[in-house]
């Protein structure tokens, strides 16, 4: 009787023992969290911005079907539709070659063009449209008549403003399609179609690449996504009907804050939660029915960059019965403290 008594002594000590450890490091986890958040926003890198001068910029006119422009300092943009005749069409093409680190990704892309000068009608409040380019073509030999084939949908729009100055169309869709080779990039044409149908059709005139300044230029405001999260840590088993207690955290280069959204494994998603700060360690929690569920989480900052993957699954059984609770038990303790179970064998060995 004192041996088994012993016994349980000796085993309360070591869980004892063994809770210890996981508070100690609980606290030196949430220490290490506060760190990283305090670096973080100490660092404050935010968004960065490049700058990409276009590598091929031309003119192409339904009038003189068969000259290349590529060479002028000059763009033009003109209505097709004048009085009694439908051949007064000119587009411009233009064409970059944005390139972005591997580890950054696209928040927002401009197009900017200079608008310098008008002839025959004020095109004042006019609406240029720019469609992407989907076949290839050159500044030193597009024409009309080999002119390169456009999507239909328009990618952007933007209006001719009253004063010369920079006119600028929000082309984000089209240059994340570019850097994830969704789409090949041939650039864009800018076409006035709105109709005219009189004499004196608006022509709207930008600068190029070949002029001594106020050159196209493409910008692309990029920031790094957050690290994937540490795999969710909470119960790995339980009864259904019941609420359970999931919790993560990660980091951002940029020291954004942070978004999550939970993969419950039964079909079922969080919302996006939050914000929070990078580095804070963030909870969720979800009911399962009878089965087996693997748990992930997803993060992106404020600009709506998400994190490449999601993190590595958790494994969650519900229900699980309580012997195998009992043994799980047993295993967990024995697995931290190997020297426990000999020591246990001997005190209890009666014979």
């Amino acid at each position: 009787m004192k041996r088994k008594c012993l016994a349980v002594g000796i085993i309360l000590l070591f869980v004892g023992v063994a809770v210890a450890p996981s508070i100690n490091a609980n606290n030196t986890k949430s220490l290490m969290d506060n760190t990283k958040m305090e670096e973080n926003r100490a660092r404050n890198v935010g968004i960065r911005t490049l700058t990409f001068n276009s590598t091929d910029d031309s003119f192409i006119s339904m009038k003189v079907p068969d000259i290349n422009y590529g060479s002028y300092e000059m763009l033009c943009v003109r209505n097709r539709y004048g009085d009694e005749s439908e051949d007064w069409e000119m587009d411009t093409l233009v064409r970059f070659a944005p390139f972005i680190s591997n580890s950054e990704s696209v928040v927002f892309a401009t197009l900017h063009l200079y608008y310098w000068f008008h002839e025959e009608t004020n095109p004042e409040g006019r609406v240029l449209n720019i469609h992407r380019v989907t076949s290839d073509w050159n500044e030193s030999t597009v024409t009309w008549n080999n002119k390169p084939t456009i999507a239909s949908e328009i990618s952007s729009s933007s209006t001719v403003p009253s004063n010369y100055a920079w006119m600028v169309w929000d082309v984000t869709d089209d240059v994340k399609s570019f850097i994830n080779e969704e789409n090949k990039n041939y650039g864009w044409q800018i076409m006035d179609e709105q109709y005219w149908g009189n004499n004196y059709v608006p022509v709207t005139y930008f600068r190029t690449k070949e002029y001594t300044d106020f050159h196209p230029y493409l910008e692309i405001e990029v920031t790094t996504p957050p690290c994937i999260p540490e795999r969710p840590s909470g119960s790995t088993s339980g009864k259904t009907g019941v609420e359970y207690n999931y919790t993560t955290y990660t980091t951002d280069a940029d020291g954004d804050l942070v978004y999550y959204k939970w993969d419950w494994g039964d079909g079922n998603f969080s919302d996006w939660l939050g914000p929070y700060n990078p580095g804070e360690e963030v909870s969720a929690s979800h009911i399962w029915e009878k089965g087996s569920y693997e748990i992930r989480v997803k993060a992106k900052d404020i600009n709506d960059v998400e994190c490449y993957s999601w993190s590595e699954p958790l494994l969650v059984k519900m229900p699980l019965s309580s012997n195998f609770i009992f043994l799980n038990f047993w295993e967990q303790l024995f697995e931290r403290l190997p020297f426990a179970f000999p020591i246990l064998l001997y005190i209890l060995d009666f014979n």
